[in-house]
């Protein structure tokens, strides 16, 4: 499985960004777990939401880093 990590400017971004996407794609997700906040995809990826300030926790993850931007361009992608 590939994990993906979305970077947003804040926390209450990220939420908010987790959140529209679990309710927007509700097909689209195989597995929406809140702790850590995670959508995992149908074609085997797991976007994990981070916001930018959380600095300690990202050092310890494993993933590509894109940002919040870059993922909706790549949602929009896969659900054509």
């Amino acid at each position: 499985m590939k994990t993906k990590i979305v970077l947003c400017p804040t926390l209450r971004r990220a939420v908010y960004e987790w959140h529209r996407l679990a309710d927007t794609y509700p097909d689209m997700w195989v597995d929406i777990c809140r702790k850590p906040m995670s959508l995992t995809s149908v074609l085997g990826v797991k976007y994990v939401f981070h916001s930018e300030t959380e600095t300690d926790i990202i050092k310890g993850l494993r993933g590509d880093l894109i940002s919040v931007d870059e993922f909706e361009m790549n949602i929009k992608k896969e659900d054509k």
